[in-house]
């Protein structure tokens, strides 16, 4: 079934959540938004937006006409198995979202090198200069390419079920796994030559699924995960040639997955993908001291060593993510990820900004009204499935769904500040929705488990039963006229209508005229109702649903109505942050537009209550463009906890205050002492300082800007610690030792002596 979710002056009205939605994106779910995009609150230019899933994912916008489209979202990720270059730690991935391989080289963005349909498992031989990759589709097959993807070449064609990949450069093989069993083949560990010739297999029907295969070419042994049937799963082992196939790690593994190899210190790493487990391992190659390394709420399909840092890569297909992590499982980097994992419900506040529930990812993202400006506003939700938006107390509310048999309604402000639960349910809420009523401050949510319509205040007291035995849709509303809620019907597939207080319940829309309805949203102007319908229309009626009417055929999939504020905020504030450098605090802020704005005061305070005024930044008037603000409080205690906010200023004294920040100033910088000896000729050691825990990288460049090398880089608890420099083959000359972490970067020079 085919479903959306309908907003009209920033109620959402339904999101359809299964788990094949979540996952794969097969069901594609349309947005259309009336929003006012300029920034005079007395010109009011309604344009189109929607929102899609499965083949075009993203969020598109064009006028009303349909004319002018363009897309503000999306970008797609599902990266299936990850490599990286040893000697100088690029990073490779491939996409089947986007049928591609992206290399991310240093702190770059990633960049797409190769179009290539289907990519699967990935490895890099550094020595020969080669990527090489398997590819489920028409072709089936092994390919080599370039380190910049280019000179693409075919090695090998016809593969059964090609899944993970290794090479042996020192042999001139390549290794692989046919990685699915069915009625008509069997797993197998196969090798083939990199010309393509010698084509053999080396262990057969290992497991019912084979995924991703690593090599210890010095020790003549490889290892591969495998799924088994009504087995035990393991990280299996062989030597080079498929002799002495044993199970090296079992036990609790039930869906193991990516696999990645230290070959310095004997360590091998997986993925456990089963929902129970899900999270990194690691063991020593023989199976002994299997220990978890962190726990994680994606399906990891691909894991990688990066020699340079040991650190791990891993390629998550369910989050849409590229992250790097220390052994210990400390998250260091982000290196790719799509805006979002899935396109759930979404409203949109009194500026005209959009908020998405993500449930994969469990957040809620806002981004402006241009697709642009991303940030996570509240994180750590179990499922979040339904958000709207309250003007009248400027609160986001939303629905949490869980597995665990609870689901909740929770609220924060729409800066995620002080997010809590203000009611509790049994069940697993997947499927309920929820909407607000600004005039009464009454928040209702529909529970199809349990066959509810329940209303409460917007703090959640005064809970009660409205309507109980109903079938209730994915659709839900509030009639600004009289109150009434508006619900889809799954039962009589009509729209129906009941009072505040359960009384009044009546059919609006009959199910002739409704034609299965989905979505429903009734906007507090103009004075109509509208609807999605399962035949993928839009209808609208007048609210007393008279004058049925469709408004559009889209034809791929039914489409919702959102209409933004009428008169936005003269400012729209779309990020504010605070941070400390060594004595200061950096204030920085960005607006998306401005109307008659004078500037904005700076206030810090020592307790969070009384603020005082320290300074003053000028605004930019009125503009569209967005704009970005910096100021540095100079006269900084350390030792401290401060708190900052802005007094945003219009030209006709009017003030608005933003959210307030709060930061902890330490006593201790971030430093690098002294190198010993100095000039450095073939060894020198120094010690430096973070007074906070967290991720650090210390590297050297040459006065070009040339990163020389990487020293370190990973997870270092607050204190003093100790680095050695090794110049071997640099030049005589002078170079700069950077250490580099969130809040702040430090250089010192030092001369190299020959």
């Amino acid at each position: 079934m085919l479903c959306a979710n309908i907003l009209l002056f920033n109620r959402p009205l339904h999101v359809m959540h299964t788990s094949t939605t979540r996952l794969w994106g097969f069901l594609f779910s349309f947005f259309l938004l009336f929003a006012s995009v300029d920034v005079q609150p007395s010109v009011a230019q309604d344009q189109l937006y929607w929102s899609a899933s499965g083949s075009g994912t993203g969020v598109y916008t064009a006028d009303l006409d349909g004319n002018s489209e363009q897309k503000i979202l999306g970008r797609l990720r599902a990266p299936i198995d990850v490599a990286v270059h040893e000697q100088n730690g690029d990073v490779y991935y491939t996409d089947t979202a986007d049928n591609a391989i992206y290399r991310v080289t240093g702190s770059g963005a990633p960049a797409s090198i190769v179009a290539t349909d289907a990519p699967v498992g990935i490895d890099v031989d550094e020595a020969g200069g080669h990527i090489y990759w398997t590819t489920r589709n028409s072709t089936n097959g092994i390919y080599r390419a370039d380190l910049n993807g280019g000179n693409v070449t075919l090695i090998t064609d016809g593969l059964v079920n090609p899944e993970g990949l290794a090479v042996d450069p020192a042999n001139d093989h390549i290794y692989w796994l046919s990685g699915v069993r069915s009625s008509s083949t069997v797993t197998a560990v196969r090798r083939v030559d990199f010309d393509g010739s010698n084509a053999t297999t080396l262990v057969n029907n290992p497991g019912a699924n084979v995924y991703r295969i690593v090599l210890d070419v010095p020790n003549n042994k490889m290892y591969w995960t495998t799924r088994q049937d009504n087995t035990a799963s393991s990280v299996q082992g062989a030597n080079l040639d498929g002799s002495n196939v044993q199970n090296v790690v079992t036990g609790s593994i039930e869906a193991p997955q990516g696999l990645a190899l230290d070959a310095d210190d004997g360590t091998l790493y997986w993925s456990e993908t089963a929902l129970s487990g899900r999270g990194l391992y690691s063991a020593a190659t023989d199976g002994s001291n299997v220990t978890q390394i962190t726990q994680t709420r994606g399906v990891i399909s691909g894991l990688a060593v990066d020699p340079t840092d040991d650190s791990i890569l891993s390629s998550d297909f369910l989050r849409d993510v590229v992250e790097r992590r220390n052994a210990s499982g400390t998250l260091l980097d982000v290196l790719d990820q799509a805006p979002l994992a899935s396109y759930g419900a979404f409203t949109i506040d009194a500026d005209g900004l959009l908020y998405f529930t993500d449930d994969v990812r469990g957040e809620i993202v806002r981004f402006g009204p241009d697709g642009t400006g991303r940030v996570v506003i509240v994180s750590g939700e179990t499922s979040p499935v339904d958000v709207t938006y309250d003007k009248s107390t400027d609160n986001l509310y939303w629905i949490d769904s869980a597995s665990s048999g609870t689901w909740t309604v929770r609220r924060s402000s729409r800066f995620g500040q002080s997010p809590q639960t203000i009611l509790s349910k049994t069940g697993n809420g997947e499927m309920a929705d929820i909407a607000i009523d600004e005039s009464s401050g009454r928040v209702y949510v529909t529970d199809p488990e349990a066959g509810e319509l329940i209303g409460m205040d917007d703090d959640g007291s005064n809970v009660s039963t409205i309507l109980s035995g109903i079938d209730p849709g994915p659709g839900l509303a509030v009639r600004s006229t009289d109150g009434a809620i508006l619900w889809t019907n799954t039962a009589t597939s009509t729209i129906d209508a009941v009072n505040p207080d359960g009384s009044g319940a009546t059919t609006v829309i009959s199910d002739t005229e409704a034609e299965n309805p989905e979505d429903v949203s009734a906007p507090p102007f103009g004075n109509l109702l509208y609807w999605t319908t399962a035949t993928d229309k839009l209808k609208q009626s007048n609210l007393d649903g008279s004058n049925v009417s469709t408004v559009s055929t889209p034809g791929a999939a039914p489409v919702a109505v959102l209409r933004g504020p009428q008169n936005p905020l003269p400012v729209t504030l779309v990020g504010f942050d605070v941070r400390t450098s060594r004595d200061r605090a950096i204030l920085e802020w960005t607006t998306a537009s401005e109307v008659n704005n004078a500037g904005f005061g700076i206030e810090r305070s020592a307790d969070g209550t009384s603020f005082e005024h320290i300074g003053f930044v000028n605004g930019a008037g009125t503009t569209e463009q967005a704009q970005s603000y910096r100021f540095a409080d100079e006269d900084v205690p350390t030792g401290t906890t401060l708190h900052y906010r802005l007094r945003q200023t219009d030209v006709d004294g009017t003030t608005w205050l933003s959210p307030v920040q709060t930061v902890m100033l330490e006593t201790v910088d971030t430093r690098i002492h002294a190198l010993s000896p100095h000039p450095v000729r073939s060894q020198t050691t120094f010690s430096f300082e973070t007074p906070v825990a967290g991720p650090l990288t210390l590297e050297v460049f040459d006065l070009l800007g040339r990163r020389v090398t990487k020293l370190a880089h990973g997870r270092y608890a607050a204190g003093t610690h100790t680095a050695t420099i090794q110049p071997d083959g640099w030049a005589s000359g002078t170079y700069i030792l950077r250490l580099s972490s969130p809040s702040d970067v430090v250089t010192q020079r030092f001369t190299v002596v020959r």
